[in-house]
């Protein structure tokens, strides 16, 4: 196992090398000047962009800018944000990221507690009609997107019922756990309800397919209680191929919740990835996407060792 683990944190290396160079290409590639703002601010001369372009090296050909960057990037040294001009990009990415964090794991907790168990209850209910309640509730939830639920979430609780904040991290001259508790519900439930849907939908069909297998009717045959024949025997195997989603799930949330963010205010990665677009400040697009393509091989990578823990009987060699 161990061994496994280090091929894959190898091969990391030669695709995050190959999606670098992708990124970089397109970024710069597609139209528009990063300096184009500075034309707008007072006391800034066309002759002050130029030595700011020649400066920044922007004039040099496009693979020698990529080898520069590639090059800083390894030494951790991202470059300065075309924006703000004196922070680090690293410092940025560091001061977001705990909110980032913070939304994308209250969701996932959000997600798989409520999940797990409506999908055991429409999979021991079959054909009722609280299972095709479910069903549909579950393809809504799956047709709509994050933020149309944002809006939806804000109107009702907002404006209508006013009872929870809808933008920032903190109430401003409060702050604290609860505050900051009060703040995180809406946004983290419009980040999580499609991956309720998601995961309840596979628990279902995942169940089902486990409690039809023969070792299933044995322990009935015995005499087991249906509690211990369910959840020993039939839960755990279930969980096996939802794995597989557990790890996804990891960067689907972090980049998911790009328009969530913006939606709420909140003040994590994906308000500074927006930002940046809006702003053409390609050093900071490239570090975000660079974070977003790391999180991607981390959940995948969590996944496979995720699938060794819930079943002993897989092993790689």
């Amino acid at each position: 196992m161990q061994s496994y683990i280090l091929r894959r944190i190898l091969q990391v290396i030669p695709v995050l090398l190959a999606i670098s160079l992708v990124i970089f290409m397109i970024i710069n590639l597609a139209p528009g000047d990063p300096l184009a703002n500075l034309k707008q601010t007072k006391n800034i001369t066309q002759e002050d962009i130029e030595q700011r372009r020649e400066t920044l090296g922007l004039n040099d050909p496009l693979l020698v800018r990529y080898f520069n960057w590639i090059t800083n990037a390894l030494k951790g040294n991202f470059g300065r944000s075309l924006q703000t001009g004196r922070k680090q990009i690293f410092e940025l990415i560091v001061n977001r990221l705990p909110a980032t964090l913070l939304l994308a794991i209250s969701s996932m907790i959000i997600s798989w507690a409520l999940a797990i168990p409506i999908g055991v209850y429409s999979a021991l209910n079959q054909y009722s009609l609280a299972d095709y309640s479910i069903t549909v509730l579950i393809f809504i939830g799956l047709s709509l997107p994050s933020f149309f639920f944002g809006i939806i979430l804000i109107y009702v609780f907002a404006l209508k019922i006013p009872v929870l904040p809808i933008g920032g991290m903190i109430t401003p001259g409060k702050g604290g756990p609860l505050d900051i508790f009060l703040h995180l519900i809406l946004p983290a439930f419009a980040l999580g309800i499609r991956g309720i849907a998601s995961l309840a939908r596979y628990m279902r069909s995942s169940m089902l397919e486990v409690i039809n297998e023969d070792y299933i009717r044995t322990a009935k045959a015995k005499g087991l209680k249906a509690s211990i024949v369910i959840y020993k025997h039939a839960f755990r195997n279930a969980l096996i191929p939802i794995i597989t989603i557990f790890g996804l799930q990891i960067p689907w949330l972090i980049s998911g919740s790009i328009i969530t963010e913006k939606i709420f205010t909140w003040p994590g990665m994906g308000t500074l990835s927006i930002n940046a677009v809006f702003a053409r400040d390609y050093p900071v697009i490239m570090a975000t996407n660079m974070f977003y393509a790391l999180m991607v091989f981390t959940g995948n990578l969590i996944a496979d060792i995720s699938y060794v823990i819930v079943d002993p009987r897989i092993r790689y060699d």
